[in-house]
């Protein structure tokens, strides 16, 4: 996605109270010419961008580790429903 069409996503965020994004950046570490565009989560002033990633296309596609980062806002109803379903996460910033 060009950099002018983050922009305008980041915008449409800004100007909706109850809307979240979530971004896949699976092939950010794959740019064969020129720089890498910043993820939408860095760009975010709204703090609503769920950003997601894995280490499957870098590392090995048969260890499937990712990892999602959550805004503040999300954080503790994730911890708090988490645990039901899973014991295997962490959280490792706060």
């Amino acid at each position: 996605m060009s950099a002018r069409r983050r922009q305008e996503l980041l915008k449409w965020l800004e100007e909706s109270a109850d809307h979240y994004i979530i971004e896949d950046d699976y092939d950010c570490e794959f740019r064969y010419s020129g720089h890498a565009i910043p993820a939408l989560y860095g760009l975010d002033t709204s703090q609503r961008v769920i950003y997601m990633n894995t280490f499957s296309k870098t590392l090995s596609p048969g260890i499937r580790i990712s990892y999602m980062v959550l805004p503040p806002k999300l954080l503790d109803q994730y911890v708090n429903s988490a645990n039901f379903f899973s014991n295997t996460f962490r959280i490792l910033y706060r």
